[in-house]
């Protein structure tokens, strides 16, 4: 039996549509309870993945003001990848732009993989590499196959590279399930560079069936098949591909050294678990009122968002203000 989520001292709601600064009062017991409980169910289904995100904002300052007057933007746009901000060059893109991979794109992305295999200290027990035979392997690929090589090896970037032109535009964002969720988004949360002492956890109910994310325990087991020795998935990874939509954040939890100070309900959760049947859409999440939806996104330093109708499971991409969708490669 999973627990779903740990008690906050105290847990509490916001207006999506409210003036700022931010209102935050205390929901009532009944809605606390059904918060709690819904979290555990959710943990227990196959169907999903109750993940955890840690974060911390640059200072205390900007701790307040996220808290204060962008927490509600948050439950609109959701939180994205750092590709919506400034999309990565040319060879590192994540959405079909030409029907074919291009194969000197496909070269300098396996090379560059393999340089961060091979200069791994000894003293870390990496071994192997990515060999010729394995590169003209991929190369002969259908052109299906070699969209998904390339997304595995832009996940295995993100997740282990230093290579700074694409880790900077990343189309993914780490988040983590499993056991051990908590201790390991506190510590992305309060650990570290956060000299503060105060952090944020994001809880996102990802759908086990949704086609655009990786594990990082597959990305090791993928690499040993062809002979690479890599490292342990120690964080329990997902690596989502472009970012959390709201339609699936129950909310965030505010901490500091002490625990889980508050978790502050996703309004449209909100409005879930004050209904009389609060019975949760799997594959759709909460409704999400958008109408303002650019407005946010660019207030939030987007100039692009992803998204996908309802019942289907494709993925799109497109800029803020200028409506050119294309289409997201797959895992």
């Amino acid at each position: 039996m999973k627990i779903g989520m740990k008690k906050a001292r105290i847990v509490l709601k916001i207006d999506a549509q409210s003036t700022e600064p931010h209102k935050l009062t205390p929901v009532a017991p009944l809605i606390e309870e059904r918060l709690y409980r819904l979290a555990e169910r959710l943990d227990n289904l196959s169907q999903i993945k109750l993940c955890l995100r840690g974060d911390a904002k640059a200072s205390l300052k900007a701790h307040n003001v996220f808290l204060r007057h962008r927490i509600g933007d948050l439950f609109i746009v959701g939180e994205k990848a750092k590709s919506n901000v400034e999309m990565p060059g040319e060879r590192f893109k994540h959405y079909e732009e030409r029907e074919a991979v291009h194969p000197t794109d496909l070269q300098y992305i396996i090379e560059e993989v393999n340089s961060e295999i091979e200069t791994k200290p000894e003293s870390h027990n990496i071994i192997g590499s990515l060999s010729t035979n394995f590169t003209s392997f991929v190369m002969k690929l259908s052109e299906s196959d070699k969209k998904k090589w390339k997304v595995f090896f832009l996940s295995f970037l993100h997740n282990n590279g230093k290579l700074r032109d694409y880790k900077d535009y990343s189309p993914f964002i780490s988040l983590t399930s499993g056991r051990n969720k908590f201790a390991i988004a506190r510590k992305f949360a309060i650990g570290g560079r956060n000299k503060f002492g105060k952090g944020l956890i994001y809880v996102y109910a990802l759908n086990s069936g949704w086609p655009y994310y990786i594990c990082a325990s597959d990305i090791t087991k993928t690499l040993k098949r062809y002979g690479v020795k890599w490292y342990k998935d120690v964080n329990s990874e997902i690596l989502l591909l472009n970012g959390m939509y709201p339609h699936f954040m129950l909310g965030v939890y505010v901490v500091d050294k002490k625990g889980y100070e508050s978790f502050i309900v996703n309004p449209w959760f909100y409005d879930l678990l004050s209904s009389e049947n609060y019975e949760y859409d799997l594959q759709n999440g909460v409704h999400v009122n958008q109408q303002n939806f650019s407005y946010f996104a660019k207030r939030m330093g987007y100039k692009y968002f992803f998204f996908h109708m309802i019942n289907d499971s494709n993925e799109f991409i497109s800029e803020i203000g200028h409506f050119n969708p294309r289409a997201v490669l797959r895992p």
